[in-house]
């Protein structure tokens, strides 16, 4: 199923907390800098499109990994 989890800042930033945001940057279309705030907390209201971009992300690595576990 393809649908796109809703996820808060908070979850975004415990999400980026265990990842290299070069990678995230380059597979989510998230600028690097950007996501760099966002992971240190500088960045409190990141624009609607970012987050969007992450929670795509996040969604498709969650189904990937779901995927490779069963």
């Amino acid at each position: 199923m393809n649908s796109v989890k809703m996820f808060s800042l908070s979850e975004i930033v415990k999400r980026l907390s265990d990842r290299n945001i070069k990678i995230v940057s380059q597979k989510s279309g998230v600028p690097y800098q950007t996501l760099r705030l966002i992971a240190i907390g500088k960045t409190k209201r990141p624009s609607y499109m970012d987050m969007d971009k992450l929670r795509t992300y996040f969604s498709v690595v969650e189904e990937i990994n779901s995927s490779a576990q069963e």
